[in-house]
C-alpha cells in the first residue's frame, strides 16, 4: 500500500526526517496476519466459558473459566495493538521499524544495508504476504525485519535499488538494459 508523502508516521511525533529525505513508503502488518490471532483468542475464550459447562465436577473448573475467558480476550486486544502500533518506513536515505508504544525504532540505512530478502511460507504465499528481511552489514546492528507485508515485491525492489545505489551499483530493477 502506497502512502502518500503526508503520512500519518510523520505525525506520530516518533518519526524524524533527516535533511533532504523523503518517505517512498509506508506500511504496516497486513491485517491478515490478525485473522489467525483473533480466531485463537476467540476459541480459547469460548472454550474456558463453555468448557465447565460440560464438565460434572462442580466447583472443580471455575478457575479455569475465570483465567481462561479473560486470556483469550487479552490475545485478541495484544494481537490487535501489536499491529498497530507497527509502522515500517522506507526513504531515500534508510529503512525504519518501530513497534509498541515504548519500543524503539531500529534503523539501516542503504550504505550499512548487506543483502535483503523476501520469506514466504506456503501459507502466507497463499495469503499475498510474506516478511522483507534486510540485513545489516555491522555485526553490531540488528537486521531489519518488515512482517507480514502485502506488498513485497514493491518494497524489496524499492530497497534493492537503494542498497545498489549506495554500493555504486547499477540496479536491475532500474536498469532497462538487463
Amino acid at each position: 500500500m502506497m502512502m502518500a508523502l503526508r503520512s500519518p508516521v510523520k505525525q506520530t511525533g516518533w518519526f524524524e526526517e533527516h535533511p533532504d529525505e523523503e518517505v517512498e513508503w509506508v506500511g504496516q502488518p497486513s491485517e491478515k496476519q490478525m485473522y489467525g490471532i483473533i480466531a485463537g483468542g476467540i476459541v480459547i475464550a469460548v472454550f474456558g466459558v463453555l468448557f465447565p459447562m460440560f464438565v460434572d465436577l462442580i466447583g472443580k473448573f471455575e478457575l479455569f473459566a475465570v483465567v481462561l475467558a479473560p486470556f483469550g480476550v487479552t490475545v485478541c486486544v495484544w494481537g490487535y495493538a501489536r499491529r498497530e502500533l507497527a509502522y515500517y518506513v522506507v526513504t531515500n536515505q534508510r529503512v525504519i521499524v518501530k513497534t509498541g508504544i515504548i519500543g524503539g525504532d531500529t534503523e539501516i540505512r542503504y550504505e550499512d544495508a548487506d543483502h535483503i530478502r523476501v520469506n514466504q511460507s506456503p501459507l502466507a504465499r497463499l495469503l499475498s504476504v510474506g516478511d522483507v528481511v534486510i540485513y545489516s552489514s555491522s555485526p553490531h546492528q540488528a537486521d531489519i525485519v518488515f512482517q507480514t507485508i502485502e506488498d513485497t515485491s514493491d518494497v524489496k525492489n524499492r530497497v534493492q535499488a537503494h542498497i545498489n545505489g549506495a554500493k555504486g551499483e547499477k540496479s536491475p530493477a532500474v536498469n532497462p538494459d538487463l
